[in-house]
């Protein structure tokens, strides 16, 4: 747990131009474990970081927005932050952004570009997006099914404790 001296260096550093402190400062805000909890805070400085590339702050940001957190909520712009994040290679954005694509959750609904996003974040060792590539495949929702390449990218989510995958191949080997 990060304690109140923690957080006053981190302002300290984000003050003076440190881009992971403010985005460090700006989750602190989000959060509520020191009592801190000041959403206008932390979209302040999620969207100073984000203002200058930071893939962080736009993560940020693209959070603020989509979830309506601190800012009127707009799905539509919070896609806008995670593209900008994910165009930067940010993992957990391209997973974000793939799963928007799929839903069509604050955009038009295109599962080639979600495989796409997905695969991305996968090929970085994402679980998460490893565990969603596989099940795309394994059904066939969205890619060709392939129950061996579903279930290959299943394995490494699941390789990285992953619940979902773990309790997926749990379910699946129970039927062999």
């Amino acid at each position: 747990m990060m304690g109140h001296f923690a957080v006053e260096m981190l302002g300290k550093m984000a003050e003076k131009g440190n881009l992971e402190a403010m985005f460090y400062l700006g989750l602190v805000y989000l959060s509520d474990s020191l009592g801190t909890k000041n959403l206008v805070e932390a979209v302040k400085w999620f969207q100073k970081g984000a203002d200058q590339g930071h893939a962080k702050g736009q993560l940020g940001m693209a959070n603020c927005y989509f979830f309506g957190l601190g800012v009127p909520q707009d799905k539509a712009e919070g896609i806008k932050w995670y593209q900008k994040a994910a165009d930067q290679g940010l993992d957990i954005a391209q997973y974000n952004l793939g799963n928007a694509y799929f839903s069509g959750e604050g955009c038009l609904e295109n599962k080639a570009k979600a495989v796409k996003w997905f695969q991305k974040a996968a090929d970085q060792g994402y679980a998460s997006a490893q565990f969603r590539l596989g099940l795309i495949y394994y059904y066939g929702q969205g890619a060709p099914l392939n129950k061996a390449k579903g279930l290959t990218l299943i394995q490494k989510a699941a390789d990285k404790n992953d619940e979902e995958a773990i309790n997926f191949l749990r379910e699946v080997s129970k039927s062999f």
